[in-house]
């Protein structure tokens, strides 16, 4: 019987009580500081036993017959679709490279890891298709939530869409080339800027964005209606969550989203 447990989020939302969706916290794992505790990410420089220790604390808390899909992620719109008759050790070296994992299997879980990035979780009505995206302003301003709506079979009215711990509008500061590229995206139009953005209190060349703000944007624009989550800071809350512009070399959260056999 494993003697730590790991702190987990469930997130609130109306989805098919066939689908099932968990985010990690910090809390409850191996690895010593800066990662303290639950670390799982593989990109930090925590050894790989810890990692492993930890993803099978996770492991432990899930049911007996699901795998855990993980995918090497690189702030693109690359997406692989989660197979459950395909073995996934976990090791970097054999993941594949993606920011959407894409499931209509059963007893396999799609996971993306985040730390300040927006974690993205989507079902359709049914609860016969789910995914799970990595959402940094990269991804975003590349197309990543476009991307992973294609996967989609269902329309997107009968999508939902729940939205995880990420860095909120107080913290997120950037510079004008951030909001530029966004702008050039179409993720908001320049009307919309003042809604999703507070001003710098010294530097007139910067903006604090709201990353969750901007994303429900752009998902209600491509016709998603049914959005939730947003409410939880990375930066902010650093008893539970890791943030990588807050402590640099930090460990990763893990958010999981899968049918239920």
């Amino acid at each position: 019987m494993n003697e730590r447990c790991a702190e987990l989020i469930v997130p609130d939302w109306q989805v098919s009580s066939r689908v099932k969706c968990l985010v990690t916290t910090r809390v409850g794992g191996v690895s010593p500081e800066p990662w303290t505790s639950l670390n799982l990410g593989v990109n930090t420089q925590d050894t790989w036993r810890n990692i492993e220790a930890n993803r099978a604390l996770l492991s432990a808390q899930l049911p007996k017959d699901l795998t855990i899909q993980w995918i090497e992620q690189v702030h693109g719109t690359d997406s692989y679709t989660a197979d459950a008759a395909i073995p996934n050790t976990g090791a970097l070296e054999l993941l594949p490279t993606a920011d959407i994992c894409y499931s209509r299997d059963s007893g396999v879980a799609c996971a993306v890891l985040s730390a300040d990035c927006l974690p993205i979780l989507i079902s359709n009505s049914a609860g016969t298709e789910v995914a799970a995206v990595h959402a940094g302003w990269r991804g975003l301003v590349a197309g990543v939530l476009e991307k992973a709506l294609i996967n989609f079979s269902s329309s997107t009215q009968e999508l939902l869409v729940w939205m995880g711990p990420a860095i909120s509008l107080d913290a997120f500061e950037v510079g004008g080339e951030v909001t530029e590229a966004m702008l050039n995206a179409g993720l908001f139009h320049a009307t919309e800027l003042g809604s999703l953005s507070k001003a710098h209190p010294t530097d007139s060349n910067k903006l604090f964005l709201d990353l969750s703000g901007i994303a429900r944007n752009k998902l209600l624009s491509l016709g998603v209606k049914h959005i939730s989550g947003g409410e939880y800071c990375s930066y902010f809350d650093e008893e539970k969550f890791y943030s990588y512009r807050r402590d640099g070399e930090t460990g990763r959260m893990a958010s999981l989203i899968w049918i239920e056999a």
